[in-house]
């Protein structure tokens, strides 16, 4: 994680912001441009990486392994530099030298200008609500952030807010009024805001762990993620996250990290969406241990072997990676007491399949990405990270290690993990 992390600044055609993580982008937009896959600076996969790293502290690592804490400093420097605004609001890109938008295509491609209102996006609840999720005290109302955007007497709708029924009253994806002249959401102006479910469950989760789950629209929220859960409305139910695993890893952390026991309540469907969560993720485990992403965008053919290697491989260490940690994650809760058994078997045939599907190159160990993020329409653009990926493996071995009673043995345990080096 640390080596790759950027560690300066550079500007013009090779733009990195010094503390970020990088992520690649392709799709349908940019190869009609002749552009198989471009790097991108982006507050999500920083942010995402940042929670991984706080689950572990200087201060628990042996003596020649301590240097989390100047790599925090620095991600959470650039964040705040390029990506916070006075509110207290955050974007998806990050703003450098009077540009909005995403640097490195526009750099290189000067006809991205052109483009417009697609790319100069509002103030987002998702990346706002990961942002004070991990920085406390950065707004003294962090409530007030999300409330005035609701799904409530909305003057348009998305068609495919079908998962959900009309005035939901839960939070909306986009901090701005879709009703406005220049209200700036994606692909469009004439476009409506809308809600989306693994949003729902992030804004849940910074709320939560700011004491402030008695802002409107958490409860409305919860019931929402909940009957997603139960229902399997997931991965049609997030406009964003194409990934069929991201809602019941974002389910869970809003659960466990946040104290969001909201959003394993039954609702009027009398199913606990904890279980359904649990009984799901049990069912789709393969032979191998494994997870696949079989959700619409998850891979395109070309995927596993591109032109740019940063965009390859299939989505399977993603998806594995995000099924462990929802597991770990709810294990030791009391509901799923009788499903522990078959709860911990799955987590050492997944462990066991991540171990052993690391990728080996120029002296770095990673794991391939997944897309695990997408525009509004996804056809036009998808997002991977190797950090990413890495970054959630990481966080299943830190909560493997570091938490029995999970038996590991050398064969789920390479013996290069155990061993310190300097």
């Amino acid at each position: 994680m640390q080596s790759t992390q950027e560690v300066v600044d550079e500007r013009g055609d090779n733009v990195r912001l010094r503390g970020e993580w990088p992520s690649w982008v392709r799709g349908g937009l940019f190869r009609a441009r002749g552009l198989e896959a471009f790097r991108d600076s982006n507050a999500f996969v920083t942010l995402h990486v940042l929670h991984v790293l706080t689950l572990l502290r200087d201060g628990e690592l042996p003596q020649q392994a301590q240097r989390l804490t100047p790599v925090k400093q620095a991600a959470g420097e650039m964040l705040r530099a390029h990506y916070v605004d006075a509110r207290g609001e955050v974007n998806f890109w990050p703003t450098l030298d009077g540009f909005h938008g995403p640097h490195q295509i526009a750099a290189q491609h000067r006809w991205v200008d052109a483009l417009g209102a697609p790319l100069h996006i509002p103030n987002d609840a998702d990346d706002t609500a990961l942002f004070h999720a991990l920085f406390p005290g950065q707004a003294p109302d962090v409530g007030g952030l999300f409330s005035p955007w609701r799904d409530v007497e909305r003057s348009r709708t998305d068609p495919r807010e079908d998962w959900k029924q009309p005035n939901s009253g839960a939070f909306l994806t986009w901090l701005s009024d879709e009703r406005a002249a220049g209200n700036r959401q994606p692909a469009s102006p004439l476009m409506p805001n809308n809600v989306d479910c693994v949003v729902q469950a992030n804004v849940i989760w910074a709320l939560a762990a700011r004491g402030a789950l008695a802002t409107p629209g958490v409860a409305e929220s919860c019931a929402l993620v909940g009957k997603a859960l139960v229902h399997h409305q997931y991965p049609a139910c997030a406009h964003y996250y194409p990934s069929h695993w991201m809602l019941p890893y974002a389910a869970a952390r809003a659960l466990v990290h946040g104290g969001a026991t909201c959003v394993s309540q039954p609702g009027d469907h009398g199913v606990s969406p904890l279980l359904a969560m649990v009984d799901t993720s049990l069912a789709f485990q393969q032979a191998d241990g494994a997870w696949d992403d079989n959700a619409a965008f998850a891979n395109e053919p070309t995927d596993v072997a591109p032109r740019h290697g940063e965009f390859g491989g299939d989505a399977k260490a993603f998806s594995t990676a995000l099924n462990l940690n929802t597991l770990l994650m709810v294990r030791d809760l009391t509901e799923v007491a009788a499903r522990r058994d078959a709860v911990e078997a799955a987590i050492g045939r997944g462990f066991a399949w991540l171990t052993t599907h690391a990728t080996h190159q120029d002296g770095q160990v990673f794991w391939q990405g997944g897309v695990f993020f997408s525009a509004s329409l996804p056809w036009l653009a998808v997002w991977k990270s190797r950090p990413l990926t890495t970054a959630l493996v990481l966080e299943a071995s830190a909560r493997i290690l570091g938490a029995p009673p999970l038996e590991l043995t050398p064969q789920t345990v390479p013996e290069a993990w155990l061993v310190e080096t300097p």
